[in-house]
């Protein structure tokens, strides 16, 4: 960089870099972030600073600072752009050319959705996902995709919904996750229903934690729907496996949604009386498994492991403490005595859901004299 670089000066967009007898211009990506950035930021600023509907002149000066944005490569630049095409915000130019020029920028709002997905933008890419799988959620970007695709056979829409869905979910873009694994599971417009496809991709969101999936696919794996009950006839069909199904319901029970949580418990629960975990049960494995995991890190599981082995006149000091919470089946799994209480309410204590600690102080205060509470606020303060 040179001297007036430094100072605050001109400050080229491109690099020169010098190998051997030859140069070549380097794109600086940090300055072209920086002006990307700027600009959408007076794009954004502008859109929420000028009246209802947007003056001509106001649509030319929004959309300007939007085009350069994209230019210097921002994503989601093109995103509000391919929305502002959809919604006819764009130069309308001449009087008799408006017409024309309105459909026109209405098609070109396909280009900018898909520069904006190529970018990563999330929900870019789940609405172009949606439409070219013919869901009917965005009926606009919808007809220009049938226009555009006109040629297309169903498989290569598929093609193009699963490319868009991926690059969403990707992202961690729920709606995407959500979309992708009931088309395989059950078939979704242009994409058909694929046990194979549906275990691969529920097994790798799995993987990266996602606590909504492990829910729903232990489920499956279980032999129920999420409610817990029999499949639908027309869903996909995968071997049972009541250990893996255990294991990811677990998984989903120990995660940070706590309500989340709380439905993977049921479905234990659910399970226990269909009969789902008898092999377990028969060799003392469910009770075991449960056991470790409570003491392990698994609060919601460790609370009711605490609830269910206080006795029943200690748990009647608490009348509407689980109410709408009860989940009886696993008091078979559990002694009740007030040292099986204590064993468990320690684990209670400790995790990331507020509302489990403060139920769980609740009983440590009342049933125990505030002894479990008192020792953990020492652990806590001696970290």
């Amino acid at each position: 960089m040179s001297k007036e670089d430094s100072q605050g000066g001109y400050r080229p967009l491109y690099k020169v870099l010098t190998l051997g007898a030859n140069e070549y211009a380097i794109l600086d990506r940090e300055l072209a972030s920086e002006r990307a950035k700027t600009h959408f930021d007076e794009a954004m600023r502008l859109i929420t600073k000028v009246t209802s509907p947007e003056s001509e002149a106001d649509i030319a000066r929004i959309n300007h600072e939007l085009l350069i944005a994209v230019d210097f490569g921002c994503k989601a630049a093109p995103y509000q752009l391919g929305l502002r095409y959809l919604e006819g915000k764009a130069e309308m130019g001449k009087a008799g050319r408006r017409l024309a020029r309105r459909r026109a920028k209405i098609d070109e709002a396909l280009v900018f959705f898909k520069i904006a997905a190529e970018r990563g933008h999330a929900e870019a890419a789940y609405r172009l996902g949606i439409s070219y799988a013919g869901l009917g959620a965005y009926i606009d970007l919808e007809r220009i995709i049938k226009v555009s695709t006109s040629k297309l056979d169903a498989v290569s829409r598929c093609e193009l919904a699963v490319r868009y869905l991926d690059i969403a979910i990707e992202q961690e873009h729920p709606e995407a996750i959500e979309t992708l694994v009931l088309a395989y599971a059950y078939g979704r417009g242009y994409v058909e229903k694929n046990s194979d496809k549906f275990f691969r991709l529920c097994t790798r969101l799995i993987q990266r934690g996602n606590q909504a999936v492990a829910l729903g696919f232990g489920a499956w794996l279980a032999g129920m729907t999420v409610e817990g009950e029999q499949p639908l006839e027309d869903a996909v069909t995968i071997p049972h496996n009541t250990t893996l199904a255990l294991d990811y319901l677990l998984m989903a029970a120990r995660g940070t949604e706590l309500e989340i949580a709380q439905h993977a418990l049921f479905l234990i629960c659910r399970g226990l009386e269909r009969g789902v975990w008898e092999a377990e049960c028969k060799q003392g494995r469910l009770k075991a498994k449960l056991n470790e995991d409570a003491l392990n890190g698994n609060q919601p599981l460790a609370f009711y492991l605490t609830w269910y082995s206080l006795p029943l006149e200690k748990r009647m000091i608490f009348p509407s403490l689980m109410k709408g919470h009860e989940f009886p089946q696993f008091e078979m799994l559990v002694k009740p005595s007030e040292e099986n209480a204590i064993y468990y309410l320690e684990a209670s204590l400790k995790g990331c859901h507020a509302d489990v600690t403060k139920a769980a102080r609740a009983i440590s205060a009342q049933v125990f004299n505030g002894y479990i509470k008192t020792l953990h606020e020492v652990e806590e303060s001696t970290v």
